[in-house]
């Protein structure tokens, strides 16, 4: 994914490898491992955000199993009161890479990274840089500005579960540790999101733990009357109710009727600065989004909120919101399709639910902060905005169990792996200060003292207001390398594009052409994309209250899409397309409840697509479309559909445009189906040579709606008909030389020639891979994705890639013509 001003992303990957003083000549030895950190995202271009790729290339001698650990330095030496930024497996010598997430922050005083090989995916002690294989410089534009003067800070805690004492992990000490740590930090108010205590009928029973979190407080050096606390979904019956107002009702505290169990506070900031709206949710189901028929939130509850949020939504606040439980495959907390239980459900059977999901997308500049499933903060889920298209939401951590997500329990492993939860050890939360122009949340693990990189974000005060439509998505041009159009498209190259790509179609709204996400602009997908363990990717809703369109071009090029899709309601990949999808290949699985399916409704068209996807429902599975109005064209379908009602083509459909429709599908038993739609067939070589077949009476009608780009050809390979170019031909590591070269093939040169009066193009215009007649960020693309094994070039682009001459194109000649580019180096 790219960023708005695609050559500030240049300058700082080229002044990053500008400062690792690569040896650039052929032929050099003892090549030392190298650590590349490409900025990405919205703010790729602004100063202190660290979202980014951090590229890790072995040198002679790497290790060859273990872990790359990734720290940030001051220059000179490690910043020894931070835990490691990242972290990556050892992969047998090769390249890797390992991302920094959207919100996260590059520390103050923050000027380099170094990486270290190690035994583990930690370390005890921060390392010393000595012992660093590699390091890289963090442009001085990009690293954290002056803030600014502080105007008000506090502290945010979650889970405090005083009913955990007796099961050894000592929720009391660290409670109250967690409030000494505030109070020597100066923080002016504590936010505690929920779970203070337990439930009736434990030991000790409710009361006590009340009174325990009381005594507690009162005995660290933080004030009482500065604490404020969310109803959770432990200890919210109406006489639980009771016992947080009897002993935490504070004065500041302003709720819309005597005893309600949701409240804010309003600070008044000093002169000429924002004030600080705080908004205390209630949890009104102890299990939210297990039933279908009670809603998460009460009507008086979401009509309070709905007040407040107008009230203060345009004006100089910032508002922070506690809602105790996050929601279910949107925003941070939750994590690969609803790994933990018992989340806000966006249900369309939930009016008041989708009501806050309706406020939370208009008012973004509101930062949400949740808790509940107690996830580590190392395990960096932490900051979500959807893209901009939702509220900023931030999770918080237990203070006394933060927990890290296993294959089939959430508490499979505790804390970030590296310890045990004990009564001593596991402890997590966040110090919060705000300035002028940004929040900054700062995490710590309260049990080592140290900050965790991943859980340091920097957030813009009203980043994202202003007016207009509020669910028009951000624009393409911002998110996405290329201009849109087909001869410069936009790239969709990793998970993390495909992430922003859904994002952006299913944040409208709008049924207006122009507003639709795409509108007349070309996507493509330059790399096979794996979304299958994707945070917060659930593919797209599509109901009557949640309509996304999607308008534009997008072509897959031959390569596949993975997905591994879990939700609710009616999920699919495309939700609404009145454009065009094509040349895609999309394999795994898609579950949900209501119907699953590839493309949920169909106005545009789909050409050129091979769906190997088993689709699973409770009522209605659909092997390519629920709905079709469009044009569909060479479509094979294969795998198990599973639902009360199965249709291995299509199912509600009022168009007959079928041309070369395929499909393979069974049922859960085993048993073949059939349509009325397609023809049912196994025989991968009949599909694959109709599809490639240019005589059709559809063929050119097929070309013009991809405005340019061809048809890729099919084949059948171990049994599935797949893309010819899915599996790009490895270059031989170390070829054959010519068994018997010509040493000398012109024994009697002329030895003063004449030059070429019209020189060979190819070889003109050093580092034009492409034959544009210029060296630009496009032959540096080629040549990069060539090194990183996503699109390897010809024997002739080889030749022109080759620009020193080294007799192979790796990064020391994408580093030239990124030189070339931009006036630094004259071949």
């Amino acid at each position: 994914m790219k960023m708005k001003r695609i050559l500030s992303v240049f300058l700082m990957f080229c002044l990053a490898f500008t400062a690792l003083s690569l040896p650039l000549s052929a032929g050099a030895t003892d090549t030392p491992t190298e650590v590349v950190i490409t900025f990405v995202g919205d703010e790729a271009d602004k100063a202190g955000f660290a979202q980014s790729v951090i590229t890790i290339v072995p040198g002679d001698g790497a290790a060859l199993d273990g872990y790359y650990t990734v720290y940030y330095t001051d220059g000179k030496e490690t910043l020894k009161d931070y835990d490691e930024l990242a972290w990556v497996k050892i992969t047998d010598g090769s390249s890797v890479t390992c991302t920094v997430k959207d919100g996260a922050m590059i520390p103050a005083g923050a000027k380099g990274i170094a990486v270290f090989e190690s035994a583990k995916h930690f370390n005890d002690t921060t390392p010393s840089i000595k012992n660093a294989v590699a390091t890289a410089v963090i442009p001085e534009s990009k690293r954290l500005p002056d803030l600014g003067k502080l105007e008000f800070s506090f502290g945010a805690l979650s889970d405090t579960h005083m009913n955990y004492e007796p099961y050894d992990r000592g929720a009391y000490a660290k409670l109250g540790a967690a409030m000494d740590f505030f109070a020597e930090q100066g923080m002016e108010r504590v936010v505690i999101t929920g779970d203070a205590t337990g439930d009736r009928g434990e030991s000790p029973d409710l009361e006590a733990q009340y009174e325990k979190h009381i005594e507690i407080i009162n005995a660290s050096d933080y004030p009482i009357a500065k604490v404020y606390e969310s109803i959770g979904n432990h200890g919210n019956t109406p006489a639980d109710i009771a016992l947080l107002d009897k002993y935490l009702g504070g004065s500041d505290e302003v709720h819309p009727y005597a005893n309600s169990p949701y409240f804010h506070v309003l600070v008044k900031g000093e002169s000429g600065e924002r004030d600080n709206l705080f908004i205390f949710m209630a949890q009104e189901l102890t299990a939210p989004g297990t039933s279908s028929t009670v809603d998460n939130f009460s009507k008086t509850q979401i009509d309070w909120l709905e007040s407040l949020l107008n009230q203060y939504g345009s004006s100089n606040t910032n508002i922070f919101i506690a809602e105790h439980s996050p929601f279910l495959n949107y925003g941070a907390g939750d994590r690969k399709n609803g790994g933990y239980t018992a989340l806000v459900t966006f249900k369309t059977e939930y009016t008041q639910t989708m009501r806050l999901k309706a406020l939370l997308e208009k008012y973004k500049d509101v930062i949400v902060m949740s808790g509940h499933t107690h996830v580590s903060l190392y395990d960096d889920v932490n900051y979500s905005d959807e893209y901009n298209a939702f509220a900023r939401t931030v999770h918080i951590g237990s203070s006394c169990q933060p927990c890290g997500y296993g294959t089939t329990s959430v508490y499979t492993r505790s804390t970030d792996g590296r310890y045990t939860v004990s009564p001593t050890y596991g402890s997590e939360g966040y110090t919060v200060e705000i300035y002028s122009d940004y929040i900054v949340y700062t995490g710590y693990n309260f049990s080592t003292g140290k900050k965790i990189p991943a859980a340091c974000l920097l957030i813009p005060v009203k980043a994202y207001g202003g007016a207009g439509n509020p669910n028009l998505p951000a624009d393409p041009d911002d998110v996405f390398e290329g201009s849109g159009t087909a001869a410069d498209p936009y790239i969709i190259g990793s998970a993390d594009d495909f992430m922003a790509f859904t994002a952006g179609f299913n944040a409208s709204i709008s049924t207006v052409e122009s507003e639709m996400y795409g509108y007349g602009k070309y996507f493509l997908q330059t790399a096979d994309i794996d979304m299958t363990n994707y945070y917060g990717y659930a593919g797209t809703e599509a109901n009557g209250n949640a309509k996304a369109f999607f308008a534009g071009v997008y072509n897959g090029d031959g390569h596949t899409l993975t997905v591994n899709i879990n939700g609710t309601n009616q999920r699919s990949v495309f939700p609404y397309v009145y454009g065009t999808v094509a040349n895609l290949r999309i394999k795994g699985s898609i579950t949900s409840e209501v119907s699953a399916q590839p493309v949920r409704t169909l106005y545009g068209s789909i050409i050129n697509c091979i769906f190997d996807v088993d689709v699973y429902s409770n009522d209605l599975s659909n092997g390519i479309i629920y709905s079709n109005y469009g044009f569909v064209y060479n479509v094979f379908t294969e795998g198990t559909l599973s639902a009360t009602t199965v249709n291995p083509v299509a199912s509600n459909d009022t168009s007959t445009d079928y041309s070369n429709v395929f499909y393979d599908r069974m049922n859960a038993s085993g048993t073949a189906l059939t349509d009325a739609h397609g023809t049912n067939s196994s025989n991968l070589t009949t599909i694959a040579s109709a599809f490639n077949s240019k005589t059709h009476a559809k063929y050119s009608t097929a070309l013009s709606k991809l405005g340019g780009f061809e048809l890729v050809p099919v084949l059948v390979r171990n049994g599935k008909l797949v893309f010819d170019v899915e599996i790009p031909e490895q270059p031989d590591p170390d070829p054959d030389p010519d068994p018997d070269p010509d040493p000398d093939p012109d024994p009697d040169p002329d030895p003063d020639p004449d030059p070429d009066p019209d020189p060979d193009p190819d070889v003109t215009v050093v580092g034009d891979v492409n034959l544009d007649g210029k060296t630009d960020q496009y032959d540096y693309i080629l040549v990069k994705r060539h090194y990183f094994g996503t699109r390897y070039l010809t024997d002739d682009e080889m030749l022109r890639g080759d620009v020193n001459k080294d007799d192979t194109v790796n990064q020391y000649d994408y580093i030239l013509i990124k030189r070339i580019y931009f006036g630094t180096y004259t071949a």
